[in-house]
């Protein structure tokens, strides 16, 4: 069986957003949110 599509999220910096938009991307929020962490080396 073959899935009919594929979800694909990208976290975008600065004006990359514009870049992305070019190619279908679009804005998700506030439906979601992006989140991160640093995690530092013990």
């Amino acid at each position: 069986m073959r899935p009919e599509g594929a979800y694909v999220s990208l976290i975008a910096d600065g004006d990359a957003r514009h870049l992305y938009a070019k190619y279908g991307f679009e804005p998700v929020m506030p439906a979601s949110i992006g989140m991160a962490t640093r995690v530092k080396p013990a």
